[in-house]
């Protein structure tokens, strides 16, 4: 296999993962797709240029268009990374690097530099590319990526050989693009296995990540934050089982905030908004880890607490109504009060979930005709 065939591949290879990347359907983020897509592109069109080069159509022009091509193609491809993994600010550090590189080839390229110190700028400029688009990859040290670490793995294979290939041609005068030498062969094969392995591992990542939204987004009740009410009954329901293995006590409070009607009409849908996430944070920051909470309609919560008796279920829920009648909602300097009536029930030994609901329901009734702000135990 000489260099022609590898830059071929290379060539079709990222043309068919530039397809493949359009086709893909788009969920959120079409910022790092785009990147992605422009990256393939720009390579697709750099390996072009190069097997005209190495088949003999030669020229500093043709040349320096290539590797300036190559070098944004690898800079995209790392900026397209770093996005995925949440590091908007990758420009600062990426793009200054892609212009000193694109300077200094260029160059080189005019004022006649020998053709193999050509080649040990762009294997550096390249294997750095390739760590770049490594380190973002690096696993948190509570995530568990496998696939992360297969992509790191392979991505510095080809970094290292192109630091080598850079090495290697700096003291070996004749190596050109087209030298059939185990260096340059090695080189390229790793930078398209390298370009498989990225392509089809990123469209993994991407994929996994969409999924991860979609499930977000079926599950959260976008206001608040907390779970969406067919969220919040189906991991209630299920931790209601568990604890029933477990021979635990499990209880149920509901809530709804006291003329919540009034709030809106006085002041506004926007300042509404602002009271039930006020509630939600409330409830996020009071109660327990092992605690489920969910907002299941309009103004109306609902929180599952887990391995818990009547007397610290009563407790976390005066915790809860205190807490939320000491809290205010500040609009132009005028601070606005809220309260929360609870009904609370504790599961009995064959109660579902739907028998707490109703029972918790009807004491929240009870708590609103008892004046609001209270807590009445079912």
């Amino acid at each position: 296999m000489d260099p022609k065939t590898i830059f071929l591949m290379l060539w079709l290879g990222n043309l068919i993962l530039a397809v493949l990347f359009l086709s893909f359907p788009k969920v959120k983020n079409r910022r790092t797709e785009s990147l992605w897509i422009a990256a393939k592109f720009s390579e697709a069109i750099a390996y072009g240029g190069l097997i005209l080069i190495a088949i003999g159509k030669s020229g500093i022009f043709l040349m320096l268009v290539s590797n300036i091509l190559l070098y944004l193609g690898f800079a995209l491809e790392a900026g397209a990374v770093w996005e995925y993994r949440g590091y908007k600010n990758w420009p600062r550090y990426i793009l200054p690097f892609l212009i000193s590189a694109i300077f200094i080839r260029t160059f080189t390229g005019i004022f006649g530099l020998r053709a193999n110190l050509n080649i040990t700028i762009s294997s550096y400029v390249i294997g750095i590319f390739f760590l770049l688009a490594t380190l973002p990859l690096i696993p948190d040290k509570e995530e568990k990526a496998v696939l992360n670490r297969v992509i790191i793995a392979v991505n510095g294979i080809p970094a290292l050989l192109n630091l080598v290939r850079g090495t290697f041609s700096f003291f070996i005068s004749g190596n050109t693009l087209g030298s059939g030498n185990i260096i340059n062969l090695l080189t390229y094969l790793a930078m398209f296995v390298f370009m498989i392995s990225n392509g089809f591992g990123f469209l993994l990542l991407v994929r996994e990540k969409a999924e991860r939204e979609l499930k977000h987004l079926a599950t959260i009740d976008y206001l608040t934050g907390l779970l969406n009410r067919r969220a919040f009954l189906e991991q209630a329901d299920k931790c209601l089982l568990m604890a029933r293995r477990r021979g635990s006590s499990t209880a149920l409070l509901v809530f709804d905030l006291d003329y919540f009607k009034r709030i809106n009409d006085n002041y506004g849908h926007a300042i509404g908004d602002q009271v039930l996430q006020a509630f939600a944070r409330i409830c996020r920051d009071r109660l327990r880890n092992t605690d489920i909470s969910g907002r299941t309609g309009g103004e109306e919560f609902a929180v599952f607490l887990n391995d818990c008796a009547l007397e610290d279920a009563i407790r976390i829920a005066e915790d809860l109504r205190g807490s939320v009648a000491d809290h205010s909602v500040t609009v132009d300097t005028v601070a606005i009060r809220f309260t929360v009536s609870i009904g609370l029930r504790l599961f009995g030994a064959v109660d579902t979930l739907d028998d707490a609901l109703i029972s918790a329901d009807k004491a929240l009734y009870e708590a609103k005709r008892s004046g609001r702000n209270t807590v009445v135990v079912a």
